[in-house]
């Protein structure tokens, strides 16, 4: 149920003013609403109310950004217009603990990262200082070359032209991606239980294309 403000009434036809629905959303019934009843402002708002009271919370930690993380940072904006810097900053100088609705968590090297729309964003903490290392695309180089599923991710055409940017992730990136799955290609790698590997193979951007090496057994 949506309470919405009733511009007017036009025979059949009712106007209103700014609610959540779209072409084709089947209204099944319409009430007038009755502050009596359908008001409760003594209700709380569950999680939402611990939300408005961290934005409420001053910032504790300082945080700064790495060379490498400034230069691609810049790219995106000035390249791809994708600008996630200022709301990453709000949310790790306020706590940039583990926690799964922020979409941080800890890297196996013992930094963190954190989901940023369809980018990682790459750090590591120290006392009170948050230091920003590097940004991510947040989908591997095999996903966003598959026709499939390209279509279906935001900001594809600035992930994959990354990789040919700084190609030095293409590797070291699918490593993560394929230990992420539960498929470890290198010891190491968390969860590597054996040295049998069958039907492998690691990816490569040449001229924006993806190639594929022999699998190795």
């Amino acid at each position: 149920m949506t309470p919405v403000k009733l511009l007017g009434i036009d025979g059949r036809t009712i106007r209103l003013g700014p609610c959540d629905l779209v072409d084709g959303t089947p209204v099944f019934d319409i009430k007038p609403y009755i502050p009596e009843y359908d008001s409760f402002p003594d209700e709380q708002q569950g999680w939402l109310d611990e939300v408005q009271e961290w934005v409420k919370t001053e910032a504790v930690y300082q945080v700064i950004w790495q060379s490498k993380a400034l230069i691609q940072r810049d790219w995106l904006v000035e390249k791809w217009k994708v600008d996630f810097s200022h709301r990453a900053e709000e949310i790790l100088s306020r706590d940039p603990s583990v926690h799964r609705t922020r979409r941080i968590r800890r890297r196996e090297d013992g930094g963190y990262e954190m989901g940023c729309g369809s980018w990682r964003l790459i750090f590591r903490v120290k006392d009170k200082l948050v230091e920003v290392m590097h940004l991510e695309p947040g989908y591997p180089l095999t996903r966003l070359m598959n026709e499939t599923l390209a279509p279906m991710i935001v900001d594809r055409d600035a992930q994959v032209d990354y990789f040919a940017v700084w190609p030095e992730y293409v590797w070291m990136f699918c490593k993560i991606s394929f230990c992420t799955r539960g498929v470890c290609i290198t010891r190491g790698c968390a969860g590597a239980q054996t040295t049998r590997f069958s039907a492998m193979f690691h990816s490569e951007l040449v001229e924006g294309k993806m190639i594929k090496s022999k699998g190795v057994r």
